[in-house]
């Protein structure tokens, strides 16, 4: 979520939303915010926020003390940290974030919020309920006015803290869903925009955040900072996947370059975990922006991601074509039309196949079997020809 008061979160902005909660009833047990919820980190501007993610919570039925964040390189004061710049690091960090620490006191120290401040070495929180175990790092601490370029970093020692945490924390939370939000993206993303404006902004020594995350099973990552979406799966020689997930912006005042590539968007993440030996599945779901159309289903071609992502079976193309073949070759034969979502009873894991995994077996078979694969509405259709 980036927030400025140029955005589009003014009063017609939140009231669509609310409209479109309500109308599509739409409820969220937490909201996750992955930093940016302000322009230059000043009073002002959180204030802004709070009355604004007030009004998002209340939307969504959401508790307040199930809001989450991890701050972003714009939720820094850098005037602050520019008159501390002779003072220690640590002294100008913690000064950088006095209004950000000050403003959302209530958010930030919940009963289910833990460990230390954003603003202290190692820069992460803990915020952990029955179901969820999420862990929100400031990855913007140690950038500065006059670091060039920008960007992100988590330090060795940081690393080393988070895996000490982890390995005390294993057995009690194995089997909840685990979450690490960060702000600066952990892997370098291709876009046409990287043509004009060359991106240094990597979150550095993201490796070794990656690793300790697939030592310890974690089943999401989900970042901001960049404003074009993007889902993904990290793998490792672990073999468990990780599911990378770039939020793009809810209320950021998005230039022309955008255009065609990324809009404001809203996610809803539908997740469950059985046990610690088996991954999250699950969908997520997104709505986007339009002035025009105000918060419609995403379009992959305007807003750049699909209005919904089903995850949780991770296997080869190869192995879901043969899942597939068996099941739809004898239906179209006999001249039924198969519709995708009705061959989930004779195999459940069929529903969690990534889109692009499903989309890459369904155009093998096309031209093997003899078929046309059609969307309807949020599912495909399968006609032989």
């Amino acid at each position: 979520m980036n927030y400025n008061n140029d955005s589009p979160s003014r009063p017609n902005y939140l009231d669509s939303f609310s409209d479109f909660t309500t109308r599509n009833e739409i409820k969220a047990d937490y909201i996750i915010i992955p930093g940016d919820i302000s322009d230059r980190g000043t009073e002002d501007q959180f204030k802004d926020f709070c009355e604004f993610i007030d009004k998002v919570s209340c939307a969504l039925k959401t508790p307040k003390n199930n809001i989450i964040i991890a701050p972003g390189n714009h939720d820094k004061n850098w005037k602050i940290g520019d008159a501390h710049k002779e003072s220690a690091t640590t002294n100008r960090i913690q000064k950088s974030y006095d209004p950000y620490l000050t403003e959302l006191k209530e958010i930030l120290n919940t009963e289910n919020q833990c460990g230390n401040s954003h603003a202290e070495s190692p820069y992460f929180k803990i915020w952990e309920d029955e179901h969820l175990y999420c862990i929100t790092f400031n990855s913007a601490a140690e950038d500065f006015a006059e670091t060039a370029p920008h960007y992100g970093t988590a330090h060795h020692s940081v690393i080393e803290s988070l895996d000490s945490l982890l390995k005390v924390e294993a057995n009690k939370i194995k089997n909840k869903i685990k979450i690490f939000v960060c702000h600066h993206h952990p892997l370098q993303y291709s876009s046409p925009l990287n043509d004009i404006f060359p991106d240094f902004s990597i979150m550095g020594n993201s490796e070794g955040i990656l690793k300790i995350l697939h030592n310890h099973s974690f089943d999401l990552l989900i970042h901001g900072h960049k404003h074009i979406p993007n889902f993904d799966i990290h793998a490792n020689q672990l073999a468990h996947p990780l599911i990378c997930f770039c939020a793009g912006s809810f209320s950021a005042n998005l230039s022309h370059d955008y255009q065609g590539l990324a809009t404001n968007l809203f996610h809803l993440v539908e997740a469950e975990k059985e046990n610690c030996h088996k991954p999250v599945t699950g969908k997520l779901r997104s709505w986007s922006y339009l002035v025009g159309k105000r918060w419609h289903k995403a379009d992959q071609n305007i807003a750049g991601i699909d209005p919904q992502i089903s995850f949780g079976t991770w296997t080869s193309v190869y192995e879901i074509e043969q899942k597939l073949k068996t099941l739809i070759q004898p239906q179209l034969n006999a001249g039924k039309k198969v519709l995708f979502s009705s061959l989930y009873d004779s195999d459940p894991t069929l529903e969690h196949i990534p889109n692009s995994t499903k989309m890459a077996a369904i155009s093998s078979l096309e031209k093997k079997l003899k078929f046309k694969a059609l969307r309807y509405e949020e599912d495909l259709i399968l006609i032989g020809e």
